[in-house]
């Protein structure tokens, strides 16, 4: 399974008012796109809300995670702005990019010097700098500890939750 990024409003996510990296390639360069969903099935045999179903749906989740995640006696967090054109980024990183990340970030917390390559298809997750910083008690990066969503806020939080789909992810 590839590695996918999306950065951006999640009315336009859930919309698909959004092209991958590799979907806007393919149409630059003349060729033909498809997207297959984790399921097999093409993308395109999904049953559609309209944008504004997808905004009020993806609204009523922000406001009610920001509800739940609000701290007694502090301000409430401001709602993120949601719609179906602000701009969004995407990119495709392999695996083995995203396990050199996490390595230079365990090289550099541990003043230890960065290798100059690692092995194509390599297991990053038993490295024994990245592994030492993924149970480091001192220090939680939820990229290490299992997030795969985060929320436009400053302050630092991880926690399991629920997405708009009502799938379970780990949220910060």
């Amino acid at each position: 399974m590839g590695l996918d990024i999306y950065a951006g409003p999640l009315t336009r996510y859930y919309s698909h008012n959004w092209k991958t990296v590799v979907q806007q390639w393919a149409e630059e360069n003349g060729y033909t796109f498809n997207r297959i969903t984790p399921d097999g099935e093409p993308a395109d045999n999904e049953e559609e809300l309209s944008p504004a179903e997808i905004q009020a749906a993806v609204e009523d989740w922000r406001d009610q995670i920001l509800a739940a995640i609000s701290q007694p006696n502090q301000p409430p967090y401001t709602p993120w702005p949601e719609d179906n054109e602000r701009p969004y980024y995407t990119d495709k990183p392999d695996w083995d990019a995203f396990g050199a990340m996490l390595l230079v970030a365990a090289c550099h917390t541990y003043e230890e010097p960065v290798p100059l390559t690692v092995e194509k298809d390599w297991d990053f997750g038993e490295h024994p700098l990245i592994a030492r910083l993924a149970s480091d008690e001192e220090r939680v990066w939820s990229l290490l500890r299992g997030a795969t969503w985060w929320l436009p806020l400053t302050d630092s939080f991880l926690f399991q939750g629920p997405l708009p789909t009502d799938d379970q992810t780990m949220i910060a």
